[in-house]
């Protein structure tokens, strides 16, 4: 199991959404939410995340790899994300979004091998 840790971590856009750098662990078999006001950066958090955004300061790091550095391979075994406001999965299974999951292990052809089909149900 992989920790998560975001050490000294500042975020936002022009400025820091926070007054101070978050340092805190996720552990693994761990429940955790992140919960606010609006505006106050859980959007933001995630994106940091997925990378979408760079962090102002600090690092995000998965057992003592910073994020940003792990390869365009290696990065989505670890990590997956599923925006709300993407309206393309209305017509799509429950099968079929956690599939989705499965993309970094697929080989040329994109097609789920049977071994893939029952790591998803």
């Amino acid at each position: 199991m992989k920790s998560l840790k975001f050490y000294n971590l500042l975020f936002g856009y022009q400025n820091p959404l926070l007054d101070q750098p978050i340092n805190i662990e996720i552990r693994p078999s761990t429940l955790n939410v992140i919960f606010g006001n609006n505006g106050c950066g859980k959007t933001s958090l995630i994106k940091n995340i997925a990378r979408l955004l760079n962090p102002l300061s600090g690092q995000i790091l998965l057992n003592g790899q910073d994020i940003f550095k792990m390869s365009l391979y290696e990065y989505p075994r670890y990590f997956s994300f599923l925006f709300t406001m993407r309206p393309f999965l209305m017509n799509h299974t429950v099968f079929d979004i956690i599939a989705l999951g499965r993309i970094p292990y697929l080989n040329w052809n994109g097609k789920l091998s049977a071994n893939d089909s029952n790591i998803v149900l």
